[in-house]
């Protein structure tokens, strides 16, 4: 190999290395203003914080029930100064899982079989009236339950449309902001926040979150009004097989 020839391969090799690094410098500073930003909205010890820093992508595992049914003033509403307040003013696993929701700022889909708890349906107008884009996908069946909430997210400009089905819509799952999936057996009722054994993944991590935000777009184009379209489902629905 000539002098020149090396030469040119030095520069390529050099060159590269300039590229690789200025690109994970740009990654790692993106990564650190994202971190940084949650340490400050969630209150975030360091340990969390550093956390952060050593993965892309996070995890979060809440189970309920919680023991008391939050206070919406001291957990969201800039603080409650009701003397005996009878609520949680603690941080619970429902406190948390609305902090997720509240923090949408461009779209929230939400996918479950029906919504009941007025404090869900309090955070989701909230949130609708910020400007986000809410969309809900519910049971053909949920207008008719006792406290159910949809007639009253309708009113209030909320898109939402049924599964028009006599099979049930039992998934249970969000989507916020294209980027963050929230899945579990959680119904969106208040039995499912102080009485029953539930579950809850939170998480960003995109291989998840993509084909949930697939299978969103399929039900929403499927069940839109007058679409004419429909999911193909066995002839034989029993649970002996």
């Amino acid at each position: 190999m000539n002098s020149w020839t090396i030469f040119k391969v030095t520069a390529m090799v050099g060159l590269a290395s300039e590229v690789i690094y200025y690109a994970y410098k740009k990654k790692f500073i993106r990564k650190l203003a994202n971190v940084l930003r949650l340490a400050w909205w969630s209150s975030l010890d360091h340990l969390q914080v550093i956390q952060q820093l050593q993965q892309e992508y996070f995890y979060k595992v809440l189970f309920f029930p919680d023991e008391k049914y939050p206070c919406l003033f001291y957990s969201w509403k800039g603080g409650c100064d009701a003397a005996n307040c009878p609520y949680a003013h603690t941080e619970t696993n429902f406190k948390i899982l609305g902090d997720y929701l509240y923090s949408a700022k461009q779209s929230l889909d939400v996918c479950v079989y029906t919504i009941s708890s007025s404090v869900l349906c309090n955070i989701i107008l909230d949130v609708h009236e910020t400007g986000v884009l809410v969309r809900i996908i519910v049971d053909d069946e949920s207008d008719n339950f006792t406290g159910s909430m949809i007639q009253k997210l309708r009113e209030n400009g909320i898109q939402l449309r049924t599964d028009k089905s006599s099979f049930l819509m039992h998934h249970k799952f969000v989507i916020i902001d294209q980027e963050v999936l929230i899945n579990g057996s959680f119904n969106w009722t208040r039995s499912a926040i102080t009485a029953n054994n539930e579950n809850v993944l939170i998480t960003n991590q995109p291989n998840l979150v993509k084909p949930y935000k697939g299978e969103f777009d399929k039900l929403w184009k499927t069940f839109a009004p007058k679409s004419g379209l429909s999911i193909k489902r066995s002839s034989h629905h029993s649970d002996r097989q």
